[in-house]
């Protein structure tokens, strides 16, 4: 069953042995959508690397920390806080309605142009793939989350 699971450290914390397909990364003054492998999660602010198996979301927090957040549907939690299951529901899609500009991306609804634009995508309309969760706790029953797939 999936897992979710979040510690604060010095750094990103990602689990290794899970492949991720593509990153957003956010910083004070860009956007990027970039493939994962070029992604290096220490020089932004906040972002998620996604794949089919698991997502990971990171915050730099006030303290100089940073939170990162582990969604991983094969239930390997990564080290940190006890891991609530979650309850797998369907998967659904999220269009993005904005325009290529280049190498970059105008999507109204994002505040920042997204500066790094995949050539893969150019002339092509783009939908993010989204798995919706239930998560099962005792305090709150109705609890729900989702993550890029």
């Amino acid at each position: 069953m999936p897992m979710i699971s979040s510690t604060d450290a010095a750094s990103v914390t990602i689990p290794p042995g899970i492949a991720f397909d593509w990153a957003i990364l956010e910083s004070a003054v860009d956007t990027r959508l970039a493939a994962a492998a070029s992604a290096i999660p220490d020089k932004y602010d906040s972002g998620v690397l996604f794949g089919k198996q698991a997502e990971v979301r990171w915050q730099k927090l006030r303290s100089g920390m940073v939170r990162t957040v582990v969604v991983d549907d094969a239930a390997n939690p990564a080290a940190g806080s006890p891991a609530p299951l979650l309850e797998p529901l369907e998967e659904g899609r999220i269009i993005l309605w904005g325009a290529a500009d280049g190498d970059m991306w105008y999507e109204p609804r994002i505040p920042r142009n997204i500066a790094e634009y995949p050539a893969i995508f150019r002339g092509h309309r783009i939908a993010a793939v989204i798995r919706h969760y239930r998560l099962e706790r005792d305090d709150s029953p109705d609890t729900f989350l989702y993550r890029l797939v």
